[in-house]
């Protein structure tokens, strides 16, 4: 029996580009092309926990394209990740590209899913030496170094200090932006080059997809519905999803997508960034990139006018026991039972 043209939906322009593509690069007709399941999951990758939620797609997948923090689209990270696959050991693979990672981390325990499984992994990412690799890695440096800058001799107005610290936000979204237009840009290429290494799966009825990336990149799936694949689909394995207690991406977020972020969101990100980067021994025990939620609840719990204050207290003031007592007495107004989860 014939097969029903693909992308039958109202709306979906024929042909899809990536079956057109395939249909191209292997010498098939449309109809001969697979039906093409591609699905995108937008996830927190900070802990092993984060990673978990991608057991279970990666096992419907018969391909899996994976956001890649080295540098991705280059000849050894692809190696990298077929020796994984193909049962050589993590710590093969590690040893054999001269690096390492904390067996307690997301991307060990991503690599740890993929060990032996035989499927086809391939990166798509910006690689190294593409100027937005370079941008963002200077942003984030940039933001790490922000404190040391606050700490010295004269430090700026609270004011300015707020507005330099969304300009950050705003460059690391720009670069952000141009990683997501290359990964666009890539996602066919990369689906190709899957497929020539595993050229069976183009005899299968159905070809399974799996495209993770982090919640800061759901604009690659947008650009994929409209350019790429219409019938493209996504999730976010944890709901409701919250972009991570560092309301720092909350403010890079609006960035990326064309808006302004409320004076409120950058002042308690800014907050935030303080609590974490100056007064990181007194407030570790809070361990509050663990707790997403009440981090979020604390955080909205502070004006603006008192944002100031507590970076009048500690810039000009040099009052740090000052700024811990105004600490306390939110969380005395407000408990919030902080623990590691």
């Amino acid at each position: 029996m014939e097969r029903p043209k693909h992308g039958s939906v109202e709306g979906i322009k024929e042909p899809l580009p990536l079956e057109q593509a395939i249909a191209d690069k292997f010498g098939l007709s449309l109809e001969q092309v697979p039906k093409i399941d591609l699905h995108y999951v937008f996830l927190r990758h900070a802990t092993a926990e984060d990673a978990k939620v991608l057991q279970e797609p990666i096992e419907k997948a018969d391909v899996v394209l994976t956001e890649w923090h080295g540098g991705g689209n280059s000849d050894a990270a692809e190696e990298f990740l077929k020796e994984i696959t193909h049962g050589l050991g993590l710590f093969v693979a590690y040893h054999n590209f001269n690096t390492w990672d904390d067996p307690e981390s997301f991307l060990f325990t991503f690599y740890s899913m993929l060990e032996g499984t035989h499927k086809i992994a391939v990166p798509l990412d910006i690689p190294s030496e593409h100027k937005a690799y370079q941008g963002i890695n200077d942003s984030l440096e940039t933001y790490s170094k922000f404190g040391d800058k606050l700490m010295s001799s004269g430090p700026p107005s609270f004011f300015d200090a707020l507005e330099e610290f969304a300009d950050i936000g705003k460059r690391f979204a720009t670069f952000q932006a141009s990683r997501d237009e290359y990964i666009g840009q890539q996602t066919i290429p990369a689906m190709l080059r899957a497929l020539e290494k595993k050229p069976e799966l183009l005899k299968k009825e159905d070809v399974s997809i799996l495209a993770w990336f982090g919640s800061f990149h759901t604009g690659v799936y947008h650009d994929a519905k409209r350019d790429i694949h219409g019938h493209a689909t996504r999730s976010f394995p944890l709901s409701p999803y919250l972009f991570g207690s560092d309301v720092f991406g909350e403010v890079a977020r609006s960035y990326r997508f064309g808006k302004v972020p409320a004076r409120e969101v950058i002042a308690r990100a800014f907050l935030l960034y303080i609590l974490q980067h100056v007064f990181e021994k007194q407030f570790k025990s809070l361990e509050m990139h663990k707790n997403d939620s009440k981090t979020r609840k604390l955080l909205s719990t502070f004006s603006v006018d008192e944002i100031e204050k507590i970076y009048d207290l500690k810039f000009f003031k040099k009052d740090d026991e000052a700024v811990s007592q105004v600490i306390q007495t939110k969380l005395d107004t407000y408990p919030l039972e902080f623990s590691a989860q």
